[in-house]
């Protein structure tokens, strides 16, 4: 709800600074234009609560529908409340709230539908770019290009700045998973990326290095 300024509300400390949407700010900081270090989904999921909520509550009240149902099945009673509806400026700019669908009434026949859902969301760019650098595969140099080939390949594709596997992607990596699984672990390119350090820096053997590669991939 809006409040007159005399009033007193939450401690500054968590709201926006700035009118950033959180697809906005996810951008800014990939592009390096802000600053913000070890950001990842969660910290973006957070602060686009915070900014939504307190972007609607600084506007006019906007109504909403409430419906209460009593669902009975195989023997069990449950209730649930569900906002079906809602109606205003403020809903329409910054979807404060979830609409869930109204239940219909009566008796009714349903078929259960199992689904395999993935309990990792989807990732943005900078999430990818994140997990790189934790796993220590890549360079800064080779991030963009890293990403740009998943994206030439067809092996990924971009909605709402989020990047989803395309089914091509999929077959791609279960085929190479299920016969190459040791050759293309996230462990197994951090440590060639740390031998290529190594000979680059004068440490190690380059011929050395491609003898154990070479009798790694014969052995496969």
């Amino acid at each position: 709800m809006p409040r007159d300024w005399s009033e007193t509300g939450a401690h500054e400390c968590i709201r926006p600074t700035r009118p950033l949407d959180c697809n906005t700010l996810q951008q800014l900081i990939h592009e390096r234009i802000l600053q913000a270090e070890g950001f990842k989904r969660k910290h973006f999921a957070f602060y686009d609560l915070i900014f939504r909520r307190f972007m609607a509550s600084e506007c006019k009240p906007f109504q909403i529908t409430v419906k209460k149902y009593n669902i009975s099945y195989n023997g069990k009673q449950l209730q649930e409340e569900r906002i079906v509806k809602a109606e205003g400026r403020a809903y329409e700019l910054y979807k404060s709230i979830f609409i869930k669908i109204e239940l219909p009434l009566g008796k009714l026949k349903t078929k259960a539908k199992i689904k395999k859902v993935s309990l990792t969301p989807p990732f943005y760019q900078s999430d990818i770019i994140q997990k790189m650098k934790e796993e220590g595969i890549g360079r800064p140099s080779t991030y963009a290009t890293i990403l740009n080939r998943l994206f030439l390949r067809r092996y990924v594709i971009e909605k709402k700045g989020r990047i989803f596997p395309t089914p091509l992607g999929i077959k791609i990596f279960s085929y190479l998973f299920s016969y190459y699984k040791n050759l293309v672990s996230e462990e197994r390119t951090k440590i060639l990326e740390e031998k290529m350090l190594a000979i680059e820096n004068g440490k190690f053997n380059y011929l050395e290095a491609l003898h154990e590669l070479y009798k790694e991939i014969k052995s496969v």
